[in-house]
């Protein structure tokens, strides 16, 4: 048992140096921190979701409990969150064996989700809904599936309460887990299908379970958004980005594929194994010598419940706006179940007495192990950009804080509407800095001379600094070629008065593989493959803030 959960305990270790490290960043987490704060103060302010056409009570709840233990303390946070990723993989170790999987093959599910390159940035940052939105649908996988192994009917009674519940939680944290209801359905009727000829009833019963369940939360869910937010679910200022045009999916699917060339590339061997292998035995009727699971292939349409799962999460954010990394969180969940799976499959053929069966296997391991391997300095680089610029920026804010002026404007050199500016000055600054005196505005060639010019005390300029950056990584509220031209104009436009009087600087050498730029020749019209880069990304990464102030 120890083995099997140590994955468990690898997500636990993945965390360290964000716990030894912890600091808020500038995506979300200043609203955040402030609402969760009024919330406890009886104030539950939540006209920006209203406008926005979002529905999240649950979301908002847990943020304010874990602001109430540990109030604005980083660390707090994520603990919360390192006890989120270690649930999620517990949970799927779980379900993998009640679904009869091996051993090895929930424990290899178990390891590939913690490792996965979606967890990074869901688990090293903060105001992401995708952990929790994930747990609490693995767990309403959970009761269904023990839902279906249960004859005692007072328990099934239970465990399929428990099932909605998880579900309507799910939805109270983030709109998309309605994807679950197709999901459900589509294994709902593959099921039955496999019934007519098995006469089983044990694994129609699991996805009936996740149908009905799935369908009646949304249900409940619809109806008290519609009591509480005056849109549509397309209607508000943040979700009317969807968008179902050609144009929008085409350029979705280019990102995804991106996103998956980079995490998940060892899926295509494991995959074209098992199903080589699975068409193979059906032809010869046959089942595996030494099966690793209870029932040998028996189990293999857990593979295709695995790909409509994988399938139907990467659909729902194809007519979104953008492609993100941690949006593939409930993605890499299927994947690991898949490759578990696969993986199983294949060390079992590795035991066969036919050579060319153990040489297929093995070359197959062999690569998948390659790809797999690759993705590990990646995820480590972009932990550590995380960690670099979450640093830079609070030691930017704090220093402000406990430096600047009376009544000080803050110009800081990102020339269009940019998160990073909001955060500090509608949040940071004024709320959880006690700072409402300063005044952060971007630069946006205001004219710069002598002190007596400005109508504040005193201006100080913040100018970000960027160099050789990833840009299949964690998300950054810049983009190096625009800021270095930002950067030279604003250089050029200081005159002699004005000084550096601090720069904060992060700096580690990277270890990227980026598989995907072997992909340029095909698509060189896109922004990612018209900014140069090495296969083997080994630069020097460089993040910080350069500040200037005028000369006494």
């Amino acid at each position: 048992m120890i083995l099997l959960f140590s994955p468990v305990l690898l997500a636990c270790l993945l965390m360290l140096p964000r716990l030894v490290s912890p600091n808020f960043g500038l995506f979300d987490d200043g609203r955040t921190l402030v609402l969760s704060q009024g919330i406890n103060q009886g104030v539950w302010d939540m006209s920006w979701d209203s406008a926005a056409g979002r529905f999240r009570p649950i979301y908002w709840l847990y943020y304010a409990l874990v602001y109430r233990l540990s109030g604005m303390h980083p660390l707090g946070f994520f603990l919360a969150n390192t006890l989120i990723l270690a649930a999620i993989v517990a949970v799927l170790i779980v379900v993998a064996r009640t679904l009869g999987l091996s051993r090895l093959q929930a424990w290899a599910a178990g390891l590939i989700f913690a490792l996965a390159g979606p967890v990074i940035e869901n688990f090293y940052t903060l105001s992401k809904a995708e952990p929790l939105q994930l747990l609490a649908i693995s767990v309403g996988l959970l009761f269904a599936v023990m839902f279906a192994h249960d004859h005692v009917r007072w328990r099934r009674v239970l465990l399929l309460m428990g099932c909605f519940v998880s579900f309507l939680l799910a939805y109270l944290v983030k709109e998309t887990t309605l994807v679950v209801i197709p999901i459900g359905a589509a294994w709902g009727v593959l099921a039955w299908v496999r019934s007519l000829r098995t006469k089983g009833t044990i694994g129609r019963q699991t996805r009936i379970a996740v149908f009905g369940s799935s369908t009646l939360a949304g249900g409940v869910f619809f109806i008290a958004r519609k009591l509480v937010v005056p849109v549509s679910l397309t209607g508000g200022s943040y979700s009317d980005q969807y968008s179902f045009t050609v144009q929008r999916i085409i350029a979705s699917t280019v990102r995804w594929s991106g996103w998956l060339i980079r995490d998940f590339a060892f899926l295509v061997p494991l995959v074209l194994g098992a199903l080589i292998l699975w068409f193979a035995l059906r032809q010869k009727k046959t089942t595996v010598s030494n099966p690793s699971t209870q029932d040998g292939f028996q189990d293999a349409p857990l593979l295709l419940d695995a790909f409509i799962w994988m399938a139907a999460w990467i659909a729902v954010y194809l007519p979104w706006v953008f492609m993100q990394e941690y949006y593939a969180l409930p993605f890499s969940f299927g994947a690991a179940l898949a490759a578990g799976l696969a993986v199983g499959w294949l060390i079992d053929r590795l035991q066969h007495k036919q050579a060319a069966w153990r040489v297929f296997s093995g070359a197959l391991l062999g690569l998948a192990a390659l790809l797999w391997l690759v993705t590990l300095p990646t995820n480590l680089s972009n932990a550590r950009i995380q960690l670099a610029v979450d640093d830079a920026n609070t030691r930017l804010i704090s220093g402000l804080a406990d430096h600047a002026s009376q009544g000080s404007t803050v110009l800081v050199n990102i020339q269009v509407a940019n998160e990073y500016v909001e955060q500090m000055s509608l949040y940071y600054l004024p709320k959880v800095y006690s700072r409402p005196d300063l005044v952060v505005v971007p630069y946006q060639s205001q004219p710069l001379g002598n002190g007596s010019e400005f109508h504040q005390p005193d201006v100080i300029v913040a100018m970000p600094q960027v160099e050789h950056q990833p840009l299949l990584s964690v998300r950054m509220g810049l983009y190096e070629p625009t800021q270095k031209t930002w950067n030279a104009d604003l250089l050029a436009r200081l005159t002699p008065d004005w000084v550096m009087s601090g720069l904060i600087q992060n700096q580690f050498q990277l270890s990227i593989v980026d598989l995907p730029r072997l992909f340029c020749p095909l698509i060189r019209t896109r922004l990612f493959c018209s900014v140069p880069s090495p296969l083997l990304d080994q630069r020097l990464f460089s993040y910080g803030w350069a500040i200037y102030r005028l000369q006494p």
